[in-house]
């Protein structure tokens, strides 16, 4: 509590563990989701959205540049976590934009940044830390990749056509992939099904 309350002093709960159902504009399905911890710092008048972890953090919230140019099955997708908190949040009657965000491993007592200015300037990266600060704006491809990989997925459910990419996907690869349990298809991969 120690270092939570010190890296987000000067901020109030707004949300604990709030259920969010929400329609993207224009689109044919809903998302769904509870998000952990929402702060206000009300001075500034900024958010802070927090997710607490007691085993791994995603690693990747950012799509990598480099192979965009393929197949969408074939891209090293981001994390989907806190693209869709911040889409659950927009999309909101109530609409709150979030300027930053982390995850807070608890057994640690460790942020991990994911975006926003004063995030990195409450929680400054180690010295030994690649980490760069990331803004809003730099995380709005994570949200557009979550939104066109949705589309994608609806699609696929619209036409019942569900397929994987052999060239892409194998059962090692699925069976240690963090969505298996949404898509369900280890089982038939591994079978070559």
């Amino acid at each position: 509590m120690t270092s939570f309350s010190t890296v987000f002093n000067s901020c109030a709960v707004a949300e604990i563990e709030k259920e969010y159902c929400v329609k993207i504009p224009e689109k044919s399905y809903t998302c769904n989701g509870r998000i952990d911890c929402l702060l206000r710092d009300p001075e500034n008048d900024r958010y802070f959205l927090v997710d607490f972890k007691t085993s791994r953090v995603p690693d990747d919230f950012f799509p990598n540049d480099e192979d965009q140019h393929l197949p969408l099955m074939q891209q090293v997708l981001p994390d989907f976590q806190m693209p869709m908190y911040a889409l659950l949040l927009k999309y909101d009657e109530k609409p709150i934009i979030v300027q930053n965000a982390c995850f807070f491993k608890i057994k640690e007592a460790e942020f991990i940044n994911v975006f926003g200015e004063e995030m990195f300037i409450r929680n400054k990266p180690s010295s030994r830390s690649k980490a760069t600060t990331k803004l809003l704006e730099d995380f709005e491809a994570s949200i557009n990749k979550t939104i066109e990989c949705m589309d994608f997925y609806a699609e696929c459910v619209r036409t019942g056509r569900i397929e994987t990419d052999p060239e892409v996907h194998s059962f090692v690869r699925c069976s240690e992939c963090s969505y298996k349990g949404l898509c369900r298809k280890t089982f038939n991969v591994g079978k070559k099904d």
